[in-house]
């Protein structure tokens, strides 16, 4: 049985490179149980005689004890339970080779500064990445890196959008260069958007395109402001598009804003239309609503929408919090 998952590396992760794949893997955790990825040494005896054959099943739990892979999997915190809901997962994962098949692919995930306490999350949310081949998953980590992205941005794409590494590199290159011609884009800034959302590739362009419909044909923007807005905040291109046109609304028709004040703090189109209301309304209540930049007293939009709720009270309103909360009761 192999003793891999519990032997602690004697550097840090973040000294492992993707051309110096980290061999054994790192701890599951600093304080490491005794026999925690292995059955004792009782159980195993008894496991040798038990049969190897795999049938379908609507569970995991009765093939955890015969399962290397599934038992070091539970370790590293994935949600068997979540999995078994998910398609064809449960008879492919049962199938898997810990040293064949699981292994390696984690050392990957390492080697790019994954942290194993994500792990677990990960591979709940991604079953899927064991299907993927080696030579495909570098590849498409040698093609982020011939686009000039840094390691630093590679691990935050591989991260935040989990399936991008089950993504051919075509799809990929097609869909940044969408992005960089429609958007009239610098490669900086593909970089940069990419980054900072990188599901706007995972997720397709048919949702982007729906959304430059909305805010140049209905919402009043130009073609250069629309790129501002994914400039500025790449996640507003995959917020629900009821929000974003309520927030507008809101903003632009009722208080008054320009596209030009909504341009100068994008993600105020991303605060739900309860949260701006209120907030217009308690100003409003107290003739502090002020958003005149030549008037004294000048509250910008960043200002009134940005923050909890008690910096709010605190440095915009000049109230106590408590006198807040009591209004938002009422409402």
């Amino acid at each position: 049985m192999p003793q891999a998952v519990l032997t602690s590396l004697e550097s840090g992760l973040q000294e492992v490179t993707p051309t110096d794949v980290a061999d054994p893997l790192p701890s599951v955790s600093d304080t490491s149980v005794e026999g925690k990825l292995t059955v004792s040494r009782d159980a195993g005896r008894i496991s040798k005689y038990k049969s190897k054959l795999f049938l379908k099943s609507y569970t995991l739990a009765p093939y955890v004890n015969d399962s290397e892979v599934l038992r070091n999997l539970v370790d590293f915190g994935v949600d068997l339970a979540t999995l078994e809901t998910r398609g064809n997962v449960a008879d492919f994962l049962v199938k898997l080779n810990w040293e064949k098949d699981v292994k390696p692919r984690l050392q990957f995930l390492f080697s790019l500064g994954v942290p194993v306490d994500y792990i677990g999350s990960y591979l709940t949310k991604n079953p899927w990445f064991f299907q993927q081949s080696m030579d495909s998953l570098r590849s498409r980590i040698e093609y982020l890196k011939s686009k000039n992205f840094p390691d630093a941005s590679i691990t935050r794409i591989i991260m935040k959008a989990r399936y991008w590494l089950n993504f051919e590199v075509q799809s990929i290159d097609a869909r940044l260069g969408w992005y960089q011609k429609q958007f009239k884009l610098s490669g900086d800034e593909v970089r940069q958007i990419v980054t900072e959302n990188p599901k706007l590739i995972t997720f397709g362009t048919g949702y982007t395109q729906t959304l430059q419909f909305m805010f140049k044909e209905e919402l009043g923007f130009s073609a250069d402001q629309a790129k501002q807005l994914l400039v500025k905040d790449p996640k507003l291109w995959t917020t629900y598009k009821s929000i974003l046109s309520n927030s507008f609304n809101y903003l632009h028709n009722v208080i008054g804003f320009s596209h030009e004040t909504i341009l100068s703090w994008p993600r105020c189109l991303r605060e739900k239309k309860q949260k701006i209301e209120a907030r217009h309304k308690w100003l409003k209540l107290f003739k502090r609503d002020q958003f005149d930049r030549t008037k004294p007293n000048f509250v910008s939009i960043e200002a009134m929408l940005n923050g909890s709720d008690e910096t709010f009270c605190s440095n915009v309103a000049k109230c106590s919090l408590r006198a807040y909360e009591e209004f938002l009761k009422r409402q």
